[in-house]
C-alpha cells in the first residue's frame, strides 16, 4: 500500500499550519520597572555599601587593564624603550635572499636583519641571551643566527656569537634571521621573552622593514662618462678613460727594503685562453688597488660575443700581486676581442650600476 493510505492522510491534513505566539510586552515592562524600583530602593537603603563595592570593582576593572596594558604593551622602530634591565632602541630593519654584493644567498630563504642599540642599565655585568629576541610572522617563529651570516651582511652592521655588557656599557649590533622566503615582508614583527616572577612575557615591536630583495638598476654609462656610487655610506666616484687588450701587460709595483722602498716595473703574460684588458681611469678617491679591490667584490662581466650569445662571468683581476697606479687590469677570455659589446655590472647590495666599454 502507499504511504498515505497507512497514514490515513487526507487533503486537509495537508494544510499550512499556523502557530500564533502572544507576547505580552506590557506585563514584561511592568516587570522590569518593578526590578529597577527594588534595584533603587536597595541603593537608597545601603548607599555606602553600594558605592564602596561598586568602586571596588570599578578599582578591580581598572588595575588589571593597567597591568594587562603593562605586561602586553608594545614598541616602535626608532623609538627607545627599556625592558628587563636594557635600554633597546631599534634603528633599521631590512629583508633580503641577497648579500653585499647582491649574490643570492638562497633560493628558498630570505633573511630579516635588526639593526639596534642594546645598554646595560643594571649595576652588573651581564651576559646578553639574544635568543630571547625572537622574529615572527603569523605562527612562524625564527631566532637569530649569530654570525653564520655575519660577511653577507656586513654593510648592515656587525654579528655577534655572544654579548657581554658591563653596567652603563652598550653596543650597536644587527641581528640575523633566516626566514621562509614566501612569507610576506611587511608581516614580520620583532619579539623579546621577558622572564620576572617566573612569568613569561613577550614584548612586542613592531618593524618599519625595507626591502632589499629587488635589485634597482642606478642606469649605464659608457667610456669616458663618470659614474658616481655609494659604498658603506661614502660616495665614490670612477671614470674609465680609455682601455687596451693584450697577451701581456706591465704594471708598477712596490717593493722595500730594510732601509727603503721604491717603485719596480713587470710584465705579466696572460695564462692561454685569457687576455688582458688594461683600463686607465679617473677618480677622486680611488687608487688602483681600491678599484682593484671593490671590481673584485662587487663586479661582474657581460659580454656579446661574435655569434651573438651573452655571456656572464665574474671579474677576475689579471695581475696576482698588489700594484700602482690609476689602473684596472682584467683577466678576459679569448672571445672578448671578437665580441660584439663588453661591460661592467657592479652590484652594491641591491643598487645595480652597469659600465659600458664598448
Amino acid at each position: 500500500k502507499l504511504d498515505e493510505e497507512y497514514l490515513e492522510l487526507e487533503a486537509r491534513d495537508r494544510e499550512e499550519l499556523e502557530i500564533n505566539i502572544n507576547v505580552d510586552k506590557e506585563a514584561f515592562k511592568r516587570t522590569y520597572r518593578k526590578f529597577m524600583r527594588n534595584l533603587n530602593y536597595v541603593y537608597q537603603e545601603h548607599k555606602l555599601v553600594c558605592n564602596i563595592a561598586i568602586g571596588i570593582v570599578i578599582a578591580i576593572i581598572a588595575g588589571n587593564s593597567v597591568l594587562y596594558i603593562l605586561n602586553h604593551r608594545s614598541f616602535k622602530e626608532g623609538s627607545n624603550f627599556t625592558i628587563n634591565g636594557y635600554e633597546i632602541k631599534i634603528n633599521n630593519s631590512y629583508y633580503s635572499d641577497k648579500s653585499y654584493n647582491g649574490k643570492v644567498i638562497s633560493k628558498t630563504s630570505s633573511f630579516v636583519i635588526v639593526d639596534l642599540n642594546l645598554k646595560n642599565t643594571t649595576g652588573n655585568k651581564r651576559n646578553v641571551d639574544l635568543n630571547r629576541f625572537h622574529v615572527m610572522n603569523g605562527i612562524s617563529n625564527y631566532t637569530t643566527t649569530e654570525k653564520l651570516y655575519g660577511t653577507e651582511f656586513q654593510d648592515f652592521g656587525k654579528t655577534y656569537d655572544s654579548v657581554s655588557l658591563r653596567s652603563g656599557e652598550s653596543v650597536r649590533m644587527i641581528m640575523v634571521y633566516k626566514v621562509d622566503k614566501k612569507l610576506k615582508p611587511n608581516r614580520f614583527v620583532l619579539y623579546y621573552q621577558e622572564f620576572e616572577a617566573n612569568k613569561k612575557f613577550l614584548r612586542k615591536i613592531k618593524l618599519k622593514i625595507k626591502d632589499y630583495s629587488k635589485v634597482i638598476n642606478k642606469g649605464t654609462k659608457e667610456l669616458g662618462e663618470d659614474m658616481t656610487f655609494t659604498i658603506n655610506s661614502e660616495e665614490e666616484n670612477i671614470t674609465f678613460e680609455d682601455f687596451e687588450i693584450s697577451k701581456e701587460t706591465d704594471y708598477v709595483y712596490n717593493v722595500c727594503t730594510s732601509l727603503n722602498c721604491a717603485n719596480g716595473r713587470e710584465v705579466y703574460r696572460a695564462p692561454n685562453g685569457y687576455q688582458i684588458m688594461k683600463l686607465k681611469f679617473a677618480s677622486d678617491t680611488y687608487e688602483g688597488k681600491d678599484l682593484k679591490n671593490f671590481a673584485e667584490d662587487y663586479g661582474s662581466i657581460t659580454y656579446t660575443d661574435k655569434e651573438g650569445k651573452i655571456i656572464n662571468r665574474k671579474l677576475e683581476n689579471a695581475i696576482p700581486r698588489t700594484y700602482y697606479g690609476k689602473y684596472l687590469y682584467v683577466k678576459i677570455p679569448d672571445a672578448v676581442t671578437e665580441a660584439q659589446s663588453f661591460e661592467f655590472n657592479f652590484t652594491i647590495r641591491n643598487q645595480k650600476y652597469v659600465y659600458k666599454i664598448f
